[in-house]
């Protein structure tokens, strides 16, 4: 990993909408701060 990979961040899609937006804590853990679906009992 290049850097302290502080600021890296992923953003995941799913059918066109933001799905999750995560990203790299101190210690290198990837972490997920925010999901398009905040209804979480609720499954396809």
């Amino acid at each position: 990993m290049n850097g302290d990979g502080k600021g890296d961040h992923k953003i995941y899609f799913e059918d066109g909408k933001l799905a999750a937006v995560a990203h790299y804590d101190e210690n290198g853990v990837l972490q997920f701060v925010r999901c398009g679906s905040k209804k979480k009992s609720k499954t396809r």
